[in-house]
């Protein structure tokens, strides 16, 4: 794996997370 591609990976993860957090938020309030 090059460190182009790390970057990406944990980019990618942090996207992930970071959207998965800001949904479950959104739910707390909405309900």
């Amino acid at each position: 794996m090059s460190d182009e591609e790390k970057k990406i990976a944990v980019s990618g993860i942090f996207v992930f997370s970071v959207g998965l957090g800001l949904l479950f938020f959104v739910f707390s309030l909405a309900y």
